[in-house]
């Protein structure tokens, strides 16, 4: 797992409880906003985040 604690906290948008979606660029990546911790990343879409969620 990676640190973000360089995310900008505007940076991302919270989707469900402490989970919240990151652009990285090249696909997007699914973090958690208490650990600072990235659970998956190089998602083609923001929606594929947020039903990997669901």
């Amino acid at each position: 797992m990676s640190d973000l604690k360089k995310i900008d906290t505007n940076a991302y948008v919270t989707v469900q409880g402490q989970y919240a979606v990151v652009n990285e660029g090249a696909g997007y990546a699914i973090i958690n906003i208490q650990t600072k911790q990235i659970v998956a990343r190089n998602i083609s879409s923001f929606l594929d985040c947020v039903k990997t969620l669901e």
